[in-house]
C-alpha cells in the first residue's frame, strides 16, 4: 500500500489556479505602458499569470524580456518582473532558487501597487508550504488572504484559502483544515469558480486518506476527476487520479493502484509534469515492496530519486528515501540501506514520515546488533507517534461529542487519560529495565576487571 508519511500530492500540479482578468485591453497595451500606473501593474500580473497557467513558456520568457526593457527606473515595474520570475521557479518545482529569488526582493509596502504585495505574500506563502516552513508560511498566507479580500479577487482569495489549508493538513491539523477546504468549496461555488471547487475537493479527500477513512478519500477524488474532466483541468485531473490511486491501494489493493499509476505515467512526460513523475515513481516504489517485489521497487525509487534531486524537492527526496532503504534491505544491501534511511531522517519534516523513519531505523539497527542505537531511535518514533496519536485522538473525541453528546466524551476522555497513564507506565519500565541492563553490564566489566587481575 502506498505509504501515508507525507501527505497526497497537492491539489494542482501547478501550484497556482490564478487566471487572466480583462486581457483583451493588456494584449493591446505597449510594455512602456507600465510605468507608474497601479491598474497597469495589475493588467501586467495578470497577463503574466495566463501565459504561466497556460504553460506558454516562450511568450512568458519574451514577455519578462520586454518588462526587462521596459523597466528603466522604475521600481514597480521592476518589483513586477522580479517577482513573476520568482513566480516561474516555483512552477517548474525550483523550490530552493524560487526561495532565494524571493528572499533577495526590496519591497516598499507604503508605495508598491497592493496587486504586487499580495503577490509577494502569495508567492512566500506557497514558497514556504513547498519548503514545509508552515509557520512562515500561515502567515504569509493569511497577509495574501487579507489583501486579495480588499481587493475583490475571488480566485486569488480562494487560493489564499486553499493554502492555509493544506499547511493545517500538512501540520496534522485535520479538523482545522477540512473546515477550510469545506469553506473553500463553498465559496469557490458561489463564485462561479469551476478550478476552485476541484482544487477543495481534492484537498477534503485528502484530509480523509490522511485519517485512513480511504473509501471517503476515494469518493472526494472522484468527483474532483469529474469536475475537471467537466471544466478541462488536465493538470488536476492528473493530480487527482495521483492521489485516488493511493486510496485505492488500500480499499482494493496493491495491483489495482500499479494499474493506474503505469497508465498516468505514459501521460506525464513533459517537462512540466517532472514533480508529478517522482510522485508516481515513489508510489509505485511503495506498492512494489508490498508486493516484495525489491528490484522493481528500488528501480522506481531510483527513478524518482533521480527526479527529486533535479527538482531539489528535500520533502521528495526523504519520502523516496524510506522506500529505497526498504528494498535495498531486503537484497541485502545493509550499508546502503541505512545511508538511505539517515538522509531520509536528515531531510524528513512531516511528523509521520519521521516516525516511520525513526522506526524502521530502529529495527535495522537492532539487526546488526547496535542496540543503544536502537533504543534511541525507538524512543524518538515513540516521542513523535505519542504526539500524533494525541492530536488524532483529540479530534475523534471533538466528533463524538457532536455525534453522541458530552456524556461519550468523558467516557473517552477518561480512556484516553488511562491510557497515556498505561503508556507512561511501559515506558518508565522499559527505561528502568535498560538502566538495570546497563547497571549489570558495567558491574560484570568490574567483576572481571577483579578476576583478571
Amino acid at each position: 500500500m502506498v505509504s501515508r508519511a507525507n501527505v497526497p500530492r497537492r491539489a494542482i500540479a501547478l501550484n497556482s489556479l490564478l487566471r487572466c482578468m480583462s486581457l483583451a485591453a493588456v494584449w493591446a497595451a505597449p510594455f512602456t505602458s507600465l510605468h507608474s500606473q497601479p491598474s497597469a501593474i495589475s493588467s501586467g500580473y495578470h497577463r503574466a499569470t495566463d501565459l504561466l497557467t497556460r504553460g506558454a513558456w516562450p511568450e512568458f520568457n519574451r514577455y519578462i524580456d520586454s518588462l526587462d526593457r521596459a523597466a528603466g527606473s522604475d521600481k514597480h515595474v521592476r518589483l513586477l518582473r522580479d517577482l513573476m520570475a520568482a513566480r516561474a521557479l516555483r512552477y517548474q518545482e525550483r523550490t530552493a532558487e524560487a526561495y532565494w529569488a524571493l528572499d533577495s526582493l526590496v519591497i516598499d509596502t507604503v508605495t508598491a501597487p497592493p496587486i504586487l504585495l499580495f503577490s509577494w505574500a502569495s508567492e512566500r506563502a506557497q514558497n514556504f508550504r513547498d519548503l514545509e516552513l508552515y509557520e512562515p508560511g500561515r502567515r504569509a498566507a493569511r497577509t495574501a488572504l487579507r489583501i486579495a479580500e480588499q481587493l475583490d479577487l475571488v480566485e486569488q482569495a480562494n487560493n489564499s484559502r486553499t493554502v492555509l489549508a493544506e499547511i493545517d493538513l500538512h501540520e496534522g491539523r485535520y479538523d482545522d483544515a477540512l473546515e477550510a477546504f469545506q469553506k473553500a468549496e463553498i465559496e469557490a461555488k458561489a463564485k462561479d469558480y469551476t478550478k476552485g471547487v476541484c482544487n477543495a475537493l481534492i484537498g477534503q479527500g485528502n484530509v480523509r486518506y490522511m485519517q485512513e477513512r480511504d473509501e471517503d478519500a476515494l469518493r472526494y477524488y472522484r468527483q474532483a476527476i469529474d469536475c475537471a474532466k467537466a471544466g478541462g483541468f488536465i493538470h488536476v485531473q492528473h493530480s487527482a487520479t495521483v492521489n485516488a490511486a493511493a486510496a485505492l491501494s488500500y480499499t482494493e489493493g496493491a495491483a489495482a493502484a500499479l494499474t493506474v499509476y503505469h497508465d498516468l505515467l505514459i501521460k506525464l512526460n513533459s517537462e512540466e509534469t517532472k514533480a508529478l513523475r517522482a510522485d508516481v515513481l515513489a508510489n509505485i516504489a511503495s506498492l512494489h515492496s508490498d508486493l516484495e517485489d525489491h528490484v522493481s521497487a528500488l528501480r522506481s525509487a531510483d527513478e524518482a530519486l533521480l527526479l527529486n534531486r533535479a527538482l531539489d524537492d528535500s520533502a521528495g527526496i526523504a519520502e523516496v528515501q524510506l522506500f529505497r532503504s526498504t528494498a535495498l534491505w531486503a537484497m541485502g544491501k545493509r550499508a546502503e540501506s541505512l545511508s538511505a534511511i539517515e538522509e531520509c531522517q536528515r531531510l524528513a519534516r512531516a511528523p509521520r514520515l519521521k516516525a516511520d523513519a525513526a522506526l524502521k531505523s530502529a529495527g535495522y539497527l537492532r539487526a546488526l546488533g547496535r542496540l543503544q542505537e536502537a533504543l534511541a531511535q525507538l524512543d524518538i518514533h515513540r516521542a513523535l507517534s505519542e504526539s500524533l496519536a494525541a492530536r488524532k485522538l483529540g479530534e475523534r473525541i471533538a466528533r463524538l461529542e457532536v455525534q453522541h453528546g458530552s456524556a461519550l466524551k468523558d467516557a473517552t476522555i477518561e480512556e484516553q487519560r488511562l491510557a497515556i497513564e498505561l503508556e507512561r507506565a511501559e515506558v518508565t519500565m522499559h527505561r528502568r529495565q535498560r538502566n538495570g541492563l546497563i547497571a549489570l553490564a558495567a558491574l560484570m566489566i568490574a567483576i572481571a576487571a577483579l578476576l583478571f587481575r
